[in-house]
This record gives C-alpha cells, structure tokens and sequence, in this order.
C-alpha cells in the first residue's frame, strides 16, 4: 500500500503515474517555500569592453560612469527586470583590435556566462568584437 499525504489527507491505493505526478508538484512546492518568494534575483552578466587607460580617451571614463548608474538604477527598481540583477564585467580594450579579441576570448571562456557584450567603443575595436560575438551567439550593444 503506498501513502502520500496532500491537502492535509491521505490518499491510498493511488496509480502510481498519479503518485509520481503528485510527488513532482510537492517537491516543486517544497522548493517554492525553501527559496522564499521573491528573495532571490536571477544573475545577468554583461561583458564590458572600454579603453580605461588611455590618456587622450578620458571621456570613455563618462560611459562607464553613466552605464554603472543605468545599472544601479534597473537593479533597484521594482519595475524593471525585477527579478534580474544586472552586473558588468568590464574588460579594458585599450583601443587595440588584438588586446581586445584576447580579453573577448578570455571572457567567452570565464565563468560567469555573460549574455551579451557592451561596448567596446573604438571603430576598430568594435568590428572586430562584432565579428568574433557572432560565433557565440552574443548581441552587441
């Protein structure tokens, strides 16, 4: 004879499909109660790309500026995304094709799992980060 208690009963001699069924649903409502509702946020990574330590391209500081406050301003509404936190990883591309396809690919490869690219705001730069996201999927912004 199997047992499985649901809204404060027993029931017995039940299918064992319907048993499986039933025991999934608790499980899913057990886990429900554990987490809390609405206590945890779903992480969003974004991959970051600015010349951070280029002397004549101080004004790139002010992107990163603003983007920072955009971020903090989403993650603490109610409104937007709100069960998302937005974090950047930024990597400085120093304005150089080549220094910035080897912190795009170390990027690709390093956890966290980024889900699209920032950036990275030199012409050169740009094209050559577009052409490489696209083999992984990646949306350019």
């Amino acid at each position: 004879m199997s047992l499985c208690w649901t809204s404060c009963s027993l029931v017995r001699d039940q299918d064992p499909s319907k048993m499986a069924r039933l025991a999934g649903t608790l499980n899913v409502l057990l886990m429900l109660l554990l987490v809390g509702r609405g206590t945890s946020k779903h992480q969003i990574y974004v991959g970051g790309f600015l010349p951070f330590n280029e002397p004549n391209l101080e004004s790139f500081r002010s992107i990163k500026a603003a983007s920072d406050l955009a971020l903090r301003q989403i993650n603490s509404s109610p409104h937007i995304l709100k069960d998302y936190h937005l974090s950047i990883i930024w990597n400085d591309s120093k304005c150089n094709p080549g220094v910035c396809l080897k912190e795009f690919f170390d990027m690709v490869h390093d956890k966290p799992t980024k889900m699209f690219i920032f950036g990275a705001t030199c012409s050169p730069v740009t094209d050559i980060i577009a052409k490489a996201a696209n083999y992984w999927k990646l949306i350019q912004v």
